[in-house]
């Protein structure tokens, strides 16, 4: 077991260093003139996919595109775990050892689904769901 740990503890050693590597080296590179910095208005200004910006580059988004978004990504989870839980529970015939399992897959999915739809009638309440 500590060899298990053991492994995890190296894995994180070498994964720090080379994070650490990965940010130290430009810099130090710059500093030695290897890599030159010269940083220009061109450089440093904001584009977007090649184009230009007008007007201000920063604003602020409507709150509902980011509930809109995140309702969608819950309901995507919702379908990823709809199906294995479907194939699992057509392989579990209910009769016998398999009962009880059977069982409770259903009612696991009965809770999930519970929450999914408090948490959507939430959300049709507080008008999340409404665009514009």
């Amino acid at each position: 077991m500590l060899s298990d740990f053991g492994l995890v503890g190296l894995y994180l050693v070498f994964t720090l260093l080379f994070v650490t590597s990965m940010v130290t080296t430009p810099l130090l590179l710059t500093k030695l003139g290897v890599i030159p910095h010269k940083p220009s208005k061109e450089k440093n200004a904001t584009y977007e996919c090649s184009v230009e910006t007008v007007g201000k580059s920063r604003f602020q988004w409507n709150f509902r595109y980011y509930s809109f978004g995140i309702l969608f990504v819950t309901l995507d989870v919702m379908a990823v775990f709809l199906f294995p839980w479907a194939v699992v529970l057509s392989r579990l015939d209910g009769v016998g050892d398999f009962a009880g399992d059977a069982l409770f897959a259903f009612v696991g999915m009965g809770i999930f689904f519970l929450v999914l739809l408090v948490a959507y009638l939430y959300s049709w309440k507080k008008g999340l769901l409404e665009w514009t």
